[in-house]
């Protein structure tokens, strides 16, 4: 099965959505995603949890790590893979 393909903003988006859901994620109020070049996983993109706010930081990498594997199976970060 084929990954949809969402710009950094949409996938931003969904991301920060899902992270929101978890309590521990609640207080989460910004994330950045990047780009995982290669094949050493099974999606292309990460997320750096940026700002916590007053949710404990090993609680918020916890939301993070459970969005990051379910919407990893649903969805790839669009790239310029221009070389």
């Amino acid at each position: 099965m084929s990954k949809e393909l969402l710009t950094i903003e949409e996938l931003t988006d969904k991301v920060l959505g899902k992270i929101r859901e978890r309590k521990e994620g609640e207080g989460v109020s910004e994330i950045s995603i990047y780009e995982i070049e290669g094949h050493c996983s099974d999606r292309n993109w990460g997320v750096t949890i940026v700002g916590a706010g007053n949710d404990e930081p090993s609680a918020a990498s916890r939301a993070a790590i459970a969005a990051m594997l379910e919407l990893g199976r649903r969805y790839d970060l669009l790239t310029d893979d221009r070389d």
